[in-house]
């Protein structure tokens, strides 16, 4: 991926909906506006350290300024976002997968028409300071200013490509006329501190040969004008198993919950949403992970998406995973890298051939179901693979640190199967037969679903859901 620009995606925080994109790199400056967690395909233009110089855990942030669609730049903390591309002009290495780009040592400090490098050292105790205040002439600044690399190292805190940059008005903090000169004496060195900061992992990926996209809708996905539902009218469709060059990725217009990838199919350009393609070849420069798991039923076609809330995906209300549709005896196969069965729960009302409740002679979606151990809760014949920490993709290793979560193994539930084959208990190799796609408990059709949960404890069966925390979108771990 050398050569490849530096593209961001904002990861923002579990707790918020957005980030705040500021006109300088630090909290002081002004936020000019928000941008919605999932925005992908930002261009990283420079990167500053935090002109405060403000730390977590000894380690100082820095700051990236990207470029959006629609022409604005901004400055966001490299804690909210997570990179994938070639870093070097930015004193990184190079991204082959996404990575959050705090927890990973920057060398240098070289950026594209930005001022020479500073070299960045977390380790730097700054003693008390003296003070003197002065009374200064206020300068008002001119409409543009760029904003450069501090010449010295700011005083840390212990709180918590094209080849053309065109450079735009950038906001400075305000200022008044009673701002006193701040004159910080030198501060003494103390002996340097090692920082444990989880790191981001190094895989091998595909980067070789352009990114498509695979029609996976048996219905055909709709081809429009632009990113969104609401934009018609509809250009085509893909067609089932049909391919398209992948040109741009895109969140939804509006606030939409996915994200959209715009393709050149059969000669004609348009918008597709993200849930009816497969991808392929080196898409990893578009802000998906190449390293993630491949669809478990690669013979299936898509049905449907996660849903925590109820509405996103249409009106058939929430839905912790993802269904895969296909036929009865279809193969069900284990993560790339091998996993253990932490369960394998046989549907005693599903019986040996696999029964759905419609099949029983109950409505689909009884609550009753949902309580009836006998139904499995609904699952119907099902099996919990654990796939541990130290072997998930370097993707999923830095959401995980993205939310506080390092260390988590990932448990992922294979529901309504019509046969299990692997057993509780036991290891299963990478890409090895778990089950057989079925029709079994709450179900009206033939399908894999594929529900992901993070925990701590490498003995849980299937980690429980205090709060929602754990329960997760399968696209932190899967490709479709």
């Amino acid at each position: 991926m050398a050569g490849q620009p530096l593209i961001a995606t904002i990861t923002g925080i579990a707790t918020t909906p957005d980030v705040n994109v500021r006109s300088g790199p630090s909290r002081d400056f002004q936020a000019v506006f928000k941008s919605p967690k999932g925005t992908t395909g930002l261009r990283v233009i420079e990167v500053q350290i935090d002109a405060k110089g403000e730390a977590l855990q000894g380690k100082i942030y820095q700051w990236f300024r990207v470029q959006f669609a629609d022409g604005q730049n901004g400055w966001v903390r490299d804690d909210l976002l997570s990179v994938v591309g070639d870093g070097g002009v930015f004193g990184y290495g190079i991204f082959t997968a996404p990575a959050v780009p705090f927890y990973v040592v920057r060398t240098s400090a070289v950026n594209p028409s930005a001022a020479p490098a500073v070299s960045v050292q977390p380790q730097v105790v700054a003693q008390p300071v003296q003070v003197v205040a002065q009374p200064v002439q206020v300068v008002q600044p001119s409409p543009t200013v760029t904003v450069t690399t501090p010449t010295t190292l700011p005083t840390p805190t212990t709180s918590g490509v094209s080849t053309q940059v065109t450079v735009q008005s950038v906001q400075t903090p305000p200022t008044t006329s009673a701002a006193p000169q701040v004159v910080v004496a030198a501060p003494t060195m103390t002996p340097e501190v090692t920082v444990t900061v989880p790191a981001a992992v190094t895989v091998t990926v595909n980067t070789t040969g352009p990114a498509m996209a695979m029609g996976m809708n048996k219905g055909g996905g709709n081809l429009r004008p632009g990113p969104g539902s609401n934009n018609n009218p509809v250009i085509t469709k893909i067609n089932y198993r049909d391919s398209a060059a992948i040109l741009e990725v895109k969140q939804g217009d509006g606030g939409d919950y996915f994200k959209w990838i715009k393709v050149n199919y059969q000669g004609k350009q348009g918008w597709v949403r993200e849930d009816n393609v497969r991808l392929s070849g080196a898409f990893g420069a578009f802000g998906y992970g190449e390293d993630l798991y491949p669809c478990s039923a690669p013979d299936s076609w898509w049905v449907r998406d996660y849903d925590e809330t109820g509405q996103n995906v249409g009106s058939h209300g929430v839905h912790y995973g993802w269904d895969h549709g296909g036929t009865v005896g279809m193969s069900i196969k284990a993560g790339p890298k091998g996993g253990f069965v932490t369960k394998a729960a046989v549907c005693q009302k599903c019986g040996p051939e696999g029964a759905s409740t419609l099949e029983k002679g109950l409505t689909l979606g009884d609550t009753r179901i949902f309580s009836d151990q006998s139904w499995n809760g609904g699952y119907g014949h099902y099996v919990i693979v654990r796939y541990d920490n130290a072997l998930l993709p370097a993707t999923t290793q830095n959401f995980l640190n993205s939310k506080g979560w390092a260390g988590y193994h990932a448990f992922v539930m294979y529901a309504h199967l019509f046969q299990i084959i692997a057993q509780q208990g036991q290891t299963v190799t990478g890409g090895q037969e778990i089950g057989k796609m079925g029709n079994s408990g709450n179900s009206e059709a033939a399908h894999l679903h594929l529900e992901v949960r993070f925990g701590k404890d490498p003995n849980a069966a299937w980690p429980t859901m205090a709060q929602g925390k754990g329960l997760v979108t399968p696209a932190q771990l899967f490709l479709r």
